[in-house]
């Protein structure tokens, strides 16, 4: 069964009431529509699609229409990620680019939520916005040096050390 809006934003909106800061990550699929998806970008603190997915999410060709788009829906504060360029930070009103790591990548598989992870790791750590996102690229980096989704990740202190963080 599909995760529609409707049963994200209940997840998300309860999460909320909890105390919860809540991440939205997604996986775009064709015939999701921006009205469904806009009820969980709402409920979430931090939204982040990948450039691909917030494109067609929101059908357009400009990363900054996209967003303007998500900031009518309700979101916050929206990371949308580049892969290798690194990500798009609009928080506060701002557009901040946020470069990613050098890596020798060999599989992409699972770089998204791997930094989606390692981000998440970042605000358990109580890091600044900026130093999650860089957590979250540290993750993101290593993920691409190896086949598969990044199941052989570093513990955190040895991951902080090697990315100087």
């Amino acid at each position: 069964r599909s995760l529609t809006g409707e049963l994200c934003e209940n997840v998300l909106s309860r999460a909320k009431s909890a105390g919860c800061i809540t991440v939205l990550d997604m996986m775009y699929k064709k015939g999701v529509l921006f009205e469904d998806a806009a009820r969980a970008i709402r409920c979430a603190d931090f939204f982040l699609p990948n450039l691909d997915e917030a494109l067609q999410l929101a059908e357009t060709d400009d990363p900054d229409e996209a967003t303007a788009r998500f900031r009518s829906a309700g979101a916050k504060t929206i990371i949308i990620k580049c892969g290798g360029d690194g990500c798009l930070l609009y928080h506060d009103g701002e557009k901040q680019l946020i470069p990613g790591f050098p890596a020798n990548a060999v599989d992409t598989t699972g770089a998204g939520d791997t930094f989606t992870a390692g981000f998440i790791a970042g605000l358990r750590k109580g890091l600044p916005l900026v130093q999650a996102i860089r957590l979250g690229h540290a993750a993101g980096a290593l993920c691409v040096e190896q086949i598969g989704a990044g199941g052989n990740l570093p513990p955190l202190a040895e991951l902080t050390n090697r990315f100087s963080l």
